[in-house]
């Protein structure tokens, strides 16, 4: 997926939004101003072949716990061993558990990236990567099985409808909550996204923060 969208018939970046597509796999619609054709892009990645999928019986394991941390990690990058140990400190302290999302990214001027482009994640956050759907409470998920792109101004943008009517937590390296519109019979959705703590400029976006 391109971060700065390109018409696939000319190449052109002079494009028009032309609304929102609602699927599975939401995407945004085109015009190109140049040979006035249309086009969709998607936004998310729904991964197909995840790495980091558990087994059945581990993801029931893990939607049985009483309480979660949630964060992300991109690849390539290292982590801020401060927050790390923190991280660790406060799951333990109040006996929770802990889930980290994992982000791909690939920024050439990254001191990090490998020549060989190979991805990779650190050491300390392998153990607690997740792909799949948790389905921790009927009433809130862990989205780990989307890939939403590292870049994207508005990363819940045609999320609304992944979590069914349940509230939803996905993994980005901004953060943002977006409350979506439901019966009056149900209870409130909330769709939160998990920022990711690295080492002070290694964040893809040049800032840093965290979540739980």
């Amino acid at each position: 997926m391109s971060d700065t969208p390109q018409c696939p018939i000319c190449g052109s970046e002079s494009l028009q939004k032309r609304g929102l597509t609602k699927s599975e796999e939401p995407k945004q619609q085109y015009s190109c101003n140049v040979c006035n054709r249309w086009f969709l892009v998607s936004l998310v990645e729904i991964a197909a072949s995840p790495e980091f999928f558990l087994n059945k019986a581990r993801v029931s394991d893990l939607e049985k716990k009483n309480r979660y941390f949630v964060t992300c990690s991109q690849n390539n990058t290292p982590v801020d061993f401060r927050f790390w140990a923190s991280v660790k400190h406060y799951v333990k302290k109040n006996d929770s558990t802990l889930v980290v999302l994992p982000i791909r990214y690939r920024n050439p001027t990254s001191i990090f990236n490998k020549q060989d482009q190979d991805v990779w994640w650190p050491d300390e956050v392998q153990p607690y990567l997740v792909e799949n759907i948790l389905k921790i409470h009927p009433d809130l998920w862990i989205m780990g099985n989307m890939r939403i792109q590292a870049t994207a101004e508005n990363p819940l943008l045609g999320l609304d409808s992944m979590s069914q009517g349940a509230s939803a937590i996905y993994g980005h390296n901004q953060i943002q909550m977006k409350t979506v519109p439901t019966p009056q019979n149900l209870l409130p959705k909330i769709c939160n996204r998990q920022r990711l703590w690295t080492e002070g400029k290694k964040a893809t976006n040049g800032q840093q923060g965290g979540s739980s």
